[in-house]
């Protein structure tokens, strides 16, 4: 990562660049179906080659997101078939770019891509899948002391979620805690 991380960099990518980019990829790898077609037919036709070379778990789990994908987006598609006429107005649309679980990983990769001086860390990917549904889902989200750092520097904390990093210790969970349970109506 840390070589993917200074290729960019030395291209000079703002942050909304690359965030920008992020979100165009991840829609044709989460909905490639309805707006990447050729490129899934290609994926789908290697993940298939492979599957007949070599049926290990791991090209069975590839097989299987693919279908998992073709599925979600032919239900998609099934239930609203506007979206299917007309994909790229759909793409465009501010209500996919607002997608929490679109949004959120093509910001903060873009946030750690831009960072000064960052070095990729081994846990960074499971920290930007914790922060994808905590962030997303959650009132009360927990990172470690740099990442915390980092998604407050971009403003990434949507309104309503509280992130406690690391450094603050249990002590600022229970402060979280204790604060969102007083602010709960009572029934």
């Amino acid at each position: 990562m840390n070589e993917a991380y200074e290729e960019l960099r030395r291209g000079c990518f703002s942050y909304e660049e690359l965030a920008e980019a992020n979100l165009q990829k991840i829609f044709d790898w989460k909905l490639g179906p309805l707006l990447d077609k050729p490129g899934f037919s290609r994926e789908l036709a290697l993940a298939r080659r492979n599957l007949g070379v070599d049926p290990s778990a791991l090209t069975v789990g590839r097989m299987q997101t693919l279908v998992n994908r073709l599925t979600m987006v032919t239900e998609l598609t099934e239930r609203y078939p506007a979206i299917n006429e007309h994909s790229q107005d759909f793409r465009g649309s501010e209500a996919l770019r607002c997608v929490p679980t679109l949004r959120c990983p093509a910001l903060l990769r873009a946030a750690l891509t831009t960072a000064r001086n960052r070095k990729a860390r081994p846990g960074d990917e499971l920290d930007v899948e914790h922060l994808i549904r905590g962030l997303s889902r959650c009132d009360i989200a927990t990172a470690d002391r740099s990442m915390a750092h980092l998604v407050r520097e971009r403003k990434l904390v949507p309104q309503g979620c509280q992130l406690i990093s690391g450094s603050e210790g249990p002590d600022g969970i229970i402060a979280a805690l204790d604060a969102w349970v007083l602010s709960e109506p009572t029934s």
